[in-house]
Order: C-alpha cells, then structure tokens, then sequence
C-alpha cells in the first residue's frame, strides 16, 4: 500500500498544536483554583473511620445495625452552600462552612428491606454529630410523655450537643397509636449570617430521642428570588430544546430518505452507539448503591436489585437510539460534503489509526482541548470582575466509592462527545448548509443551540453558560470543517474527561489517581498506535477505498426489485374463508346488550359537575372581594379537582366494596370541587378558594410570606378559633380527638397546625381526619381525608417488579417493528413488492395532529398560568410555557406521520396487491358496540375476581376547565383514534403476516403469561388470562368478517371513543357541559358516518384478508 511522509506543514501543524498545548495548560495551571476555587473542606477521616464512627453512636444509644445493609454518602447542604457564597462571599462562607455552620456532612445509612426501619447519622468531616435519624413503624410502642416531660428530655439532648444559647421557635405534637411523638426546633441566638438563622430540632418518639438536625435555615424570601433568578436559567434552556426538536425531527425525516436510497454505512453508526450504550448499562450498575439508596425501602431487597439492573438496562438501550439517530442521520450527510475526508467506518478502523488525517486530528483535537480549558478559565476569570458567578468546586465525590471510580467519567465523556458532536456538528453543519444561503451560519446556529442546551447550569448571569459553550461550538464547528469529525470527538472526550475526572486526580489513593489517568489517557492510545504504525510503515498510509467520496452506493430499490423478480415471483396468498359479517353483527349486539346490563361500579361514580368554570370563578371573584380585595389586581385560574386519592379508595374498597367506598369518599373527603387560584406575580401572598357543586366556599387556602404580620394566638385561643371556623363547616369538634398540634413561631405572628381524628369513623384501621391551619388569626387548609395504616400504605406504593415485565415484553416488540420498518424503508424486506407512499395520507395525518394541538392549546388558554409558581418572573414562564407548546406541536405532527406511515407500510407487506372493500357503517357500529360491551362486561366481572388493586382510571369528561368542552372531547377522539388504530392495525398485519403456527401463539401466550404475571393474586392472574383470550377472539372475530376494510374498523373506534367522550358531558347535570356534549355525539357521529363510506387510502384487498 501507499505511504506517505509528514511534511513541512504537517510539521507547523503539530508545531502550533503542541505550543497551545504547553501554553494553555501553563496559564490553566496557574489560575483554574481562580477562576474555580475549591470549597474548604478537609476530610479528616475515610469514609470507613466515618461510618464506624455513626455505628459507634447508634450502639451507644441503644440501636444496633446487626442485619441492616449501610451505605455512606458524602451529602452536602448545597441551599445553605449557595446562600452562603452569594451572600457572604467566598471566604466568610467557607469560615462558617469550616466549623459554624454544617454543610458539609456525612451520611451514613443502615437500611434493611422491606423493613420499615432505618437509621441515619450524619456526621461533619471532623466525625461531629449534626443530625441523625431513627425511622420506625408509627405503631411500634412507646411512652405517651406530656409535652413538658418530652421538652425535658429534648432539651436535655440538644444540651449534649451545643451550649450556645437557643430560643424554642416551634412545637409539634404527634399521636401514634401506641406512643406520643413530638418534635421541638430552637434558633440560635445571637447568629445571623446575611439574613438565614441557625436550627436545631429535637425529635422524641415515645420516651426516646428518635432524631436530630441542625441546618442553615435559608430565608424564605431568598429561596424564592434563588428559585426566580434559576427560572431564567431554565427558560434559556426551554428556548434552546424548541430549536432542538426540530432539528430531532428533521434528523427523522433525513434517516427516512436515507434508508430509501440506501445511503447509510450502518457497521460503524451501530458499532460506536452499542459502545456507548454498553457502557452506559454497566455505568449504572457500577453506581447501583446510589440506585437502590433512592428507592424506598418497602421492596425486598432482591427486588430493589431487580429495579436497578433493569433501569440501568433501560438507559443504555435509551442512549443507544439517541448516539444512533444521529450518527445515521449525519454520517451520509457528512460524507457528501466532506469527500475528502475519512469516513466515520474508516476512521476506527485499524488502517484508518495509520492514516494522516487521523494522526492530525487527533493531535489538533489535543490541542483545542487545551485552549477549550483555558478559554473557560480565561471566561470566568475576567466574568466574576463583572459579576459572573459559579458555585464552588466540592473537592469530593462519591463515585470514589464504586466498585470502578473510573467509569462514570469515561462513559460519560464517551456519551456527550458522540451524541454532542453527532447531533450539532456531524449532522447539524451538514444539514443546515443545504438550506442556509451563509455557510456560517450552519456553524453559529448548531453552536449556540447546543450552548443554551447548558443553560440551565447554576452559572449567573442566566445566559453565560449558553454564551460561553456557544463560542467555542462555533469554534468547533471550524475545527470540524478542518480537520473532520474525528478531531471534535478527540477534542470533545479530552476536555470532559478530565474537567470530570478531577475528583479522581484530588485523592490521595494511588489508585485512584492511576484511574484518573486511565480516564484522561485513554485518548492518547490511539495517537500511541498511530505513531507506531508511521514507524513500522515508514509513513501514514494512503489508501482512497477509506474516504467518504469512495464509498460505493448499494444498489438502488429498482434494481433489487429486478432482481428480486428475476429470482422468484411473489408467493401466493393462502386462501381463508371469510366469515359472514352477521356472526360480527350478533356477537356485537350480545356484548352491547350485557354491557347495558352488567355496569361495573367506577372510582367516583358519584361525580356530578353541576356548575361551570365561569360560574365557579364567579363564587371565587365574590368570596375574594368579602376579604377586602380588589379581583382586577390579582390573575386568576380555575380548574376542576376530583379530589379522590386512589389509595383511599382502595383501601375502602377492600374493606366494604366499590360501592360502599365511593359513598364513604363522598361523605368523609371533599371530592368534587373547583379551585379558584388568586395570585400576583412575583409576590408570595396567593388565594385559594374550593368551590363545591352547590356554587358555595367548601375551603380557603392563603398563603402567606413569612414574615407578614398576624396575631400571636396561643395554642387554646387558636383552638377556639378553629373550632369556631369548623363549626361553621358543619364539624363538631366533640365527635374528634386531637392527634396532632403544630405551633410555629414566625417572626411578627404565630401559625399554629391542628389535626382532629374522628370518634365515630372506623372501617380498618382507616380512620376519618380534619385538619386545619391558624396562620396569625386566618384560617386556612381546612381538609377531610382518610388517615390508612401505614404499613399498608407503603406496600401499596411500592414499585413492584412483576408489572414491568410486559411492558419490558412490549418494547422487545416494538424494536422488532422498528427492525421491520427499517428493513422495508431500505428495500431490503420484500423489494419483490416495494412500498408506495402515500405522502398525502402521511402529511394529511400530520397536518391535522398539528392544527389540532394548536387549537387545542388556544381552547386551553384559561389554564395558562396553571403551572405557574409565583417566584418566576411571568415573561419566564410564558415563554417557556409557548415554546414548550410549539414542542408538543411538532411532536403531535410527527408522531401522527410516522404512525400512519408505519400503519400504511405493514397493511402493503400484509395485503399486497388488493382491491378495496365496499364502505360498511353496519360494521363500524358492530366493532363500536363489540369493544364497549366487552369491556363493560369484563370490567364487571373483574370486580368480581378478589385481590389488590393498585391503579385505577379516573373517568372524567374531557375539557371541564377550556373554552369549548366539545371541542377537547373531539380532540381527545381523533388523538386516541388514531393511535389506537396504529397499534391495533400493526399488531394484526404482524400477527398475520410474519408469525405463523406455532410462532404466533408462542408468542401471543408469552404476552398474556407476562401480562398475568403482573398481577398480584392467582385468581387476578388467570382472570386476566381469560379477559386476554376474550379480547383475542374479538380481534379475530373483527378480523375475519370486516378483513383489511381499514375504514369500517377505523370508524367503529372513532365512534367508541368519541360517544363515549360525549356522554361523560351528556351525564352532567351542568347544562353547558350537557350542550357540549349533545354537540361532541353530533359531530361524532357524522365523522364517523364519513369515516366508514370513505375509501380508506392506504393498502388496498381484493376479496379476503390473508388467513389469520
């Protein structure tokens, strides 16, 4: 093979690189502690001297960790950190952080599941006691202390800890069912850093000291200007990720046109993508620990494992798709326009290593690293002279302690320079070139998108992480169109490495520091080998075959389809006998008929809306106006609120049955109300009023500032005061026992907090509660709900293995779909009979999805500001708001294409060549009334079957709270119908078409085993077997007599969905709604009655589908 040797100025090249590299690693060197400084801490003692040090301190106090698993974190108090380096300043706030203030802290955890029980110690650096925590069943036993006998013991314990002088601020007393619990915060006296406090609180559970902490108390102004001042951050972010999508989308369409022509090198696009995604799995399961101590402890620990693993496994196939949607994407793009350079399959390849092109880029990709680092160093150096901020470096990380420290920084520099550099400069640049009339501009635009993607980092001004990562994208767009991809890969994973290494490298442990230098050096193997190979070669190879112009197009689909007929003619369909559409007929009016007559009872069924937004605003408008305030200075959104907790419900219904326990949520809870929420931008002080269905005040809520001025009732003036105010709800306070008081002293009134539990309301161990707030001499948060057993509430929230194993099931089938679609879309699956596009049908599905979105955010206006929180300025969050909106815009459109260019694409390999079926609206209406008998049915009888239930659909009509009820109900029709008829059409032409005989109910039974599996009962399981055998027979049933007669079956789910949406209005007693809906039925009606006499469009039958 050819060589060749380096030259003059390939020389200067190197020259110029190893000079910045020397030069910026001096300057970086000098002044990265500058521009970063490091927090001061100083880890006295390992992290194995710490949790002896925490068991030590449980043992001494009587609790021992036998049998409990550990983990110890380093777990900093990063709200009080922040605060204390905007206000103070870096140095007074690492004085307080070095001693006065804990911040930095240990915590060491003893956790054994599913046992409730934990205990949590969190030491300083220095091994001193800040906080700790002894978590038990609330029905274990214990003393019932009074309030000053627990102060004693309290107070005597905080003595242990401190002997600066503290003043009691707030009290909480806490009934158990076996013990008397109380909690008692003090505030140091005499300390003030800025404006925050310094807290202790004590906790007593019976007569044992069962907790402790002391914090930095952040005001809570700050914490709301902090959380304001971030908001910017995030919008930036949100307006970034609105040009982003587009560009995922156009990625889309260009991997579609693509696969068409062939035109991508797939070994390569999939090679570096399962890299990343491999490391990505094993990455999470190194950090398994830090998984698991996120979980709650109520799954066994086998199971909690389980969940890990699994998760792990789900992010790498995530990481997977998105590292291959853009290498497939820009790979043909980039070798078009760049011809001359290496293509992405020759560059990792053992011949590419020898070649010039990559012994400079790697060694100029070297080189931009060390100026990228020193431009950064540079940026905030000269930035904090004019005010830019950034938070401190912690010289500490707890990924020391996995098994392999090393990993975390070496997948994840491999995934953000593959995925980054894939998406913004090997697709993006070429992309963009093609359709803007400035070059420059196809490298600035990617650039700063990629740059404000950052934004959202705690860097201030909002807006400097975007410019600064913006300017050197725009740098290394340039060095891309230079020297190729592969020196922006070499650069990208060089300066992540070790900007996320550092921890590595700030140990003292050699082997860390050696595993610091496996990360960072790894990028220098390949210029090792590359030098090696110039030396045994006498040069760099030069070979033409490894450019991106000399790769050879595959053949294109005419050609494959000439061969393909050449070889064989296509195999004939098997013939079926067609069933007659009277056993649809009859099987549907059976089923409609049984669901008229077996009703399954629903979770609030009790529902009544008896009065409309605009009315509930109203009663809102007045009860605001009886408080002395004027309404046109406040903004306003009303929403509806069923106010059903599932798990109350549950419980009931376990108990006494569904009937009985929509009766008792209904007489015990506060279900069925509107909220009118009050607020003015920016300011703290916020309305709330609950209206119910009579048009009357049900509660009201205030929110208040901290320090807004209000009475200073005692415990016994505000208890007079609340049983005043319940009295008034119709709540006699003698039928309740107090379980819980609350008293907070703020700094110019005093809120207290009270909790009744009823004397008359037992069914279990669920108990009826009232709860209500003084805050100065405001009532507010009045509540009725049902207190349930703690135990039982933990293992009704638990994640739980078995329900993920189907839909696991079900994404292995849904990229064997994928895999289909691919292969059709590049010829390769049947080019015998090659795809016709129906671009029409695709961009009309898409066009239409869009409009909808868009009309439906307009119907949606009234609830604007309902996500809103009062601390982000209000342009933040509209814009935000918009531009999330224009996102779900784009998304709907696609998705309807891709969805029905997917559908079209199975019907045509399923049906071939066939003529259409005459329009048939008997069996739209017989697919309608099939579907609905039988879930009815099945619904009632499922009630039937005993065992858990632990989750439940809320049934309400759609659109409550927009302009136009009908035409949200007409919305969520058309979005349900055509997903629906997606997945149900691609799960039948797969059936029919690639599963055969035993394949096929192998696989069907496979699915219902897993589905079952999910359930938590025997009988649940085998009942859900049979309902999944029901449901077959159904879609063979519709299958054999309406055959491939999309239309029929298309209209009988539009008119299901939609009749059913129009009667959930129909059903209300509120004549507005009751309009809407007679107005929904109507339309339904008549879009289905087209739909089922219109052609269809797509794929096309003769006489008969192919046999089922």
């Amino acid at each position: 093979m050819n060589t060749e040797r380096i030259t003059t100025r390939d020389l200067r090249i190197v020259l110029v690189s190893l000079l910045i590299i020397v030069g910026c690693t001096i300057y970086t060197r000098l002044n990265f502690s500058r521009a970063f400084p490091e927090a001061s801490i100083e880890l006295l003692y390992s992290r194995e001297q710490i949790t002896k040090m925490a068991r030590d301190f449980l043992a001494a106090r009587g609790l021992a960790t036998d049998g409990f698993r550990n983990l110890t974190l380093f777990d900093p108090d990063n709200t009080a950190r922040i605060y204390l380096e905007r206000e103070l300043g870096l140095e007074e706030a690492n004085r307080l952080m070095r001693g006065e203030v804990a911040v930095w802290r240990w915590r060491a955890r003893w956790f054994r599941p599913p046992s409730q029980e934990e205990r949590i110690v969190f030491l300083t650096p220095e091994g001193r006691l800040v906080g700790f925590q002894n978590v038990i069943s609330e029905a274990a036993p214990g003393a019932r202390l009074s309030q000053e006998e627990a102060l004693q013991y309290a107070t005597a314990f905080l003595n242990e800890q401190t002997t600066q002088p503290h003043r009691l601020i707030e009290q909480q007393r806490i009934e158990r069912p076996n013990r008397l619990d109380y909690v008692f915060t003090w505030e140091r006296e005499n300390f003030r850093a800025a404006a925050a406090t310094y807290r202790r609180s004590v906790v007593i559970q019976g007569d044992a000291v069962g907790g402790y902490q002391e914090q930095l108390y952040v005001p809570e102004q700050w914490r709301r200007e902090f959380a304001g001042l971030r908001s910017r951050n995030d919008l930036f972010a949100q307006i970034a990720t609105a040009f982003y999508v587009p560009l995922i989308l156009s990625a889309v369409a260009v991997v579609i046109l693509s696969l068409r022509r062939g035109a991508i090198a797939w070994r390569p696009v999939l090679a570096i993508s399962a890299v990343v995604g491999i490391l990505m799995v094993l990455n999470q399961w190194n950090a398994l620990a830090f998984v698991i101590d996120r979980m709650p402890t109520s799954s066994p620990f086998q199971e909690m494992v389980a969940l890990g693993l699994l998760q792990g496994v789900g992010s790498g196939v995530v990481v997977f798709f998105y590292v291959v949607l853009a290498a497939a994407a820009g790979e043909p793009l980039y070798r078009a326009q760049h011809p001359e350079k290496l293509s992405l399959a020759s560059a990792f390849s053992a011949k590419g290593v020898a070649t010039k092109e990559f012994f400079l880029a790697t060694v100029t990709g070297y080189g931009f690293a060390a100026a990228h680092i020193a431009f950064v160093v540079a940026f905030y150096l000269i930035g904090r002279k004019f005010g830019v901020w950034s938070p401190q470096e912690v010289p500490y990380s707890d990924l020391l302690s996995t098994w392999l420290p090393w990993l975390y920084p070496l997948t994840i520099s491999l995934l953000a320079a593959t995925s980054e550099e894939f998406w913004f400069r090997l697709f993006a640049i070429p992309f963009l070139k093609r359709y803007l009339r400035f070059a420059w501009l196809a490298i600035v635009l990617p650039a700063f998108i990629w740059g404000f993607l950052h934004a959202n980092y705690p860097q201030q001004p909002a807006w400097i992480r975007g410019v600064e990562v913006g300017v050197i994208g725009v740098a290394a767009g340039l060095l891309m169109v230079r020297f190729g991809i592969l020196a922006t890969l070499v650069w990208h994973y060089t300066v992540d490495a070790i900007l996320i290494g550092l921890f590595l490298f700030q140990s003292d442990n050699l082997f860390f520091r050696l595993s610091g230098w496996f990360v960072a050096g790894a990028v220098f193997f390949p210029l090792l080998a590359s030098l090696i190979l110039y030396k045994r070669r006498g040069g760099f190879l030069v070979d033409p075959e490894m450019l991106n112009g000399a790769r050879r197009q595959p053949s294109p689909p005419a050609a494959l389809l000439e061969e393909a007929r050449a070889e064989s003619a296509p195999p004939p369909l098997r013939p079926v006998v067609r069933w007659p559409h009277r056993y649809l007929y009859a099987t549907g009016a059976v089923a409609f008929i049984g669901g008229l007559i077996f009703a399954p009872t629903r979770i609030g069924d009790f529902l009544e809306v008896k009065i409309n937004r605009r009315q509930a605003e109203a009663a809102g408008v007045l009860r605001l106006g009886q408080l002395g305030f004027d309404h046109t200075l406040w903004r306003k959104v009303t929403e509806y609120l069923p106010n059903i907790r599932i798990a109350e419900y549950e419980y009931l219904r376990r108990e006494v049955g569904p009937a009985e326990a929509n009766r008792l949520l209904q007489q015990w809870t506060q279900p069925n109300l509107w909220r009118v929420w009050f607020f003015r931008p920016l300011e703290q002080e916020q309305r709330y009023f609950y209206v119910d269905q009579e048009g009357g005040i049900a509660r009201a809520d205030v929110v208040l500032p901290e320090n807004a001025r209000g009475a200073k009732l005692t415990t016994e003036q505000a208890l007079d005061l609340a049983g005043i105010h319940l009295g008034w709800r119709g709540i006699d306070l003698d039928r309740y026992k107090l379980v819980d008081s609350q008293i907070e002293k703020r700094p110019n009134r005093t809120d207290h907090s009270f909790v009744w539990e009823s004397l008359e309301f037992k069914v279990g161990e669920a108990r009826a509660r009232v709860s209500l707030q003084i805050k100065g001499y405001e009532p507010s948060n009045f509540q009725r709900y049902l207190y349930l057993p703690e135990a039982w509430v933990r293992d009704f929230e638990r994640p739980r293995l078995q329900t993920l194993l189907f839909p696991a099931a079900l994404g292995v089938l849904a990229l064997m779909i994928l895999l289909l679609f691919i292969g059709r879309l590049s010829g390769r699956l049947q080019p015998q009979n090659p795809h016709r596009y129906h671009w029409k049908v695709y961009w009309g599905a898409a066009l239409l999805m869009s409009a909808l979105a868009v009309l439906e955010m307009l119907n949606e206006w009234p609830l604007l500001f309902a996500d809103y929180t009062t601390e982000t300025p209000l342009a933040n969050y509209i814009v935000s708001t918009l531009s999330g909106s224009l996102i779900t815009v784009f998304l709907s459109g696609v998705g309807a294409f891709l969805g029905v260019m997917v559908l079209d694409m199975f019907l045509q390999m399923t049906l071939r060549e066939r003529l259409p079926l005459p329009p048939s609206l008997p069996a739209a209406a017989a697919v309608a009334a099939l579907v609905w008998g039988l879930n009815r049915i099945l619904g009632f009888l499922g009630q039937l079957v005993p065992g858990p239930r632990y989750s439940y659909s809320l049934s309400l009509p759609a659109g409550l709270e927009t302009f136009l009820p009908v035409f949200a109900v007409l919305n969520q029709t058309v979005t349900r119908s055509i997903a629906a008829i997606v997945v149900a059409g691609v799960a039948a032409c797969l059936a029919v078409r690639f599963l055969h005989g035993r394949l096929r109910i192998g696989l069907i039974a496979g699915l219902i085993v897993l589905l079952a599996a999910g359930q938590p009962t025997i009988q649940q399981a085998l009942f859900l077997a049979g309902a999944s055998i029901v449901w077959l027979g159904a879609a063979l049933l519709i299958l054999r007599t309406t055959g491939s007669n999309v239309g029929a079956v298309a209209a009988g789910i539009f008119l299901l969905l939609g009749t059913t949406g129009a009667a959930a209005h129909i059903d209300q007693p509120n004549l507005w709604y009751r309009g809407n809906g007679l107005v929904a039925l109507a339309l339904v009606l008549l879009v289905g009655l087209a739909l089922a006499r219109l052609p269809h469009g797509l794929a096309s039958e003769e006489s008969s589908p192919p046999a089922a």
